[in-house]
């Protein structure tokens, strides 16, 4: 993410998944496991304990909480595409947290999931849906 936010590329594309305390983190599989030191589903574990992961293949590396993202690319031009990989309905709370966390982005964010369910709760963003999934 650093590298694409210090090339100024147009648009970065980031999966997001809730975090068992509602922490926002970007990683695209459902286990910690696969790609970290850490272990276990994701939507069970809590911010301390993805904290302490770091990436197998890149030790120096840990994963990135959404904040972190939006903090690095709010106010510049690159878009920020979401992708939302929770796929039972977000519910209200979980809803807004991602709009209200996604806010410094206004005007250059898209949320795109396979889930169009969860979509549709999502009022004060734009949002992408893929007609062919």
């Amino acid at each position: 993410m650093r590298e694409c936010v210090a090339a100024g590329v147009p648009r970065l594309e980031v999966d997001v998944r809730f975090l068992g305390d509602d922490a926002m983190v970007v990683f695209h599989d459902s286990n910690l496991g696969s790609a970290t030191t850490a272990d276990g589903r994701i939507d069970e574990a809590v911010r301390a304990d993805v904290l302490k992961a770091r990436y197998r293949d890149n030790p120096q590396f840990g994963v990135c909480f959404l904040e972190d993202v939006v903090a690095a690319l709010a106010g510049g031009p690159t878009l920020l595409q979401v992708d939302l990989k929770l796929m039972r309905p977000i519910g209200e709370r979980r809803a807004r947290q991602l709009e209200d966390a996604l806010a410094p982005m206004a005007g250059h964010v898209i949320v795109g999931s396979q889930a169009h369910w969860n979509l549709r709760a999502l009022r004060g963003l734009p949002v992408a849906l893929d007609p062919t999934l």
